[in-house]
């Protein structure tokens, strides 16, 4: 009963999105395009591009520039494992991205920073089909 009912939803904003690339993709494989195609618009991210290619940029001609990015922190954030990944400020050179230090966060960041992640692990278990995992991931929150 509840698929059916679901069926009735409309479309998320993943599968507007899904729908929007697919036409987008249609148009690309025009030889003949010469404008960006109006359906561009619809797709949102605007200004990712810029972001992208910014980051590109300092990765290419060893700029050294910092960019916020989500890597493992190795170590730069004190109190939480070194294989967690975060987004935060690293320095971007040819060598790679390179997490900044940071300096020790106060308890209560630590603890919202500690359950936020717990919830992020526990469903990427669930997403593997743990079968207790979901359960755990809800009770995190």
């Amino acid at each position: 009963m509840k698929i059916a009912e679901q069926e009735k939803w409309p479309p998320s904003r993943a599968e507007q999105v899904m729908e929007v690339e697919a036409a987008l993709l249609r148009q690309y494989a025009d030889p003949n395009l010469k404008e960006p195609p109006a359906d561009l618009m619809k797709r949102g991210g605007a200004y990712y591009s810029t972001l992208a290619t910014q980051l590109l940029n300092a990765h290419y001609n060893d700029l050294g520039e910092v960019h916020v990015v989500n890597v493992p922190q190795g170590g730069a954030v004190p109190g939480y494992p070194e294989d967690w990944v975060m987004e935060m400020p690293c320095t971007v050179a040819r060598s790679g991205i390179t997490p900044l230090p940071a300096p020790p966060l106060n308890a209560a960041c630590m603890g919202l920073i500690a359950q936020v992640k717990a919830y992020e692990l526990l469903t990427v278990d669930a997403a593997f089909m743990a079968i207790t995992t979901p359960l755990s991931a809800m009770l995190a929150t």
